[in-house]
């Protein structure tokens, strides 16, 4: 499980980060039913009180600011995070089932129907109710975490950036011969 709020950190990350240590230990079979990586961005405070917690038995990594996200996203099976629009499509790309638990109003907003709608993840901004949630998916309700991953497969385009690129190519060479048209229309 990965759980991450952008590169500041935000969001109710100490509460949530809680709530799921208490909700991956299972009491009758006696272990943890998963682990913990709570990636902190630039919050050194966040990442210094979220250290100084015994998370035992949880495995559980505290990190600050990473640049090989893409290494910490193959290692998880699913993310919490805020409904930031990069998040998104590399959490699809890596075929992990997003649970969003904010946005950013206005820039942020369409893309919380967009996960739910099409059943890549789910919205949820309590912190316990993260967690029980995150306890199904590893325990009675795995099949949803599944087929939310085989969603966000089908729904991934992590060829997007060239098509960018080929398209900004395109725009760029027809703003070259506009001026060349306008002189042959005079």
């Amino acid at each position: 499980l990965y759980d991450e709020r952008g590169g500041e950190g935000m969001g109710p990350v100490e509460a949530t980060a809680k709530a799921l240590g208490e909700s991956l230990y299972d009491e009758r079979g006696g272990r943890a039913t998963g682990q913990l990586v709570i990636i902190c961005g630039n919050n050194k405070k966040l990442k210094k009180r979220l250290q100084s917690i015994d998370w035992s038995p949880i495995p559980v990594q505290v990190r600050g600011f990473e640049t090989n996200m893409e290494q910490w996203m193959g290692a998880c099976d699913c993310i919490i995070t805020k409904a930031g629009p990069g998040t998104i499509a590399e959490a699809m790309i890596c075929g992990l089932p997003l649970l969003l638990n904010g946005y950013i109003a206005g820039q942020e907003t369409g893309n919380v129907p967009f996960v739910v709608d099409n059943g890549v993840g789910k919205f949820c901004k309590d912190p316990s109710q993260i967690a029980k949630i995150v306890a199904e998916w590893f325990g009675p309700k795995a099949e949803e975490l599944q087929r939310m991953s085989q969603n966000a497969l089908k729904l991934a385009r992590p060829d997007a950036v060239f098509k960018i690129v080929h398209d900004l190519d395109e725009l760029a060479r027809q703003k070259e011969d506009l001026p060349k048209f306008a002189m042959a229309l005079a």
